[in-house]
């Protein structure tokens, strides 16, 4: 997979993934929509991560 976003966009898709596992995590769901939602919070955190590191290498 290729992704090339701008920081905005990393944030923006990050939060928006964050906040689709937390409403996923909420919903009562089976074992299955869990780890999802989990997925869900890690990846977006992780693409947040990442816009954070684009922005700090920026700066420089």
């Amino acid at each position: 997979m290729y992704f090339k976003f701008s920081s905005n966009g990393l944030f923006f898709l990050g939060t928006i993934l964050i906040f689709l596992g937390i409403f996923i995590q909420s919903s009562i769901f089976e074992m299955l929509m869990d780890i999802i939602g989990w997925g869900l919070i890690i990846f977006g955190g992780f693409l947040i991560g990442s816009g954070v590191l684009n922005l700090i290498r920026r700066m420089k």
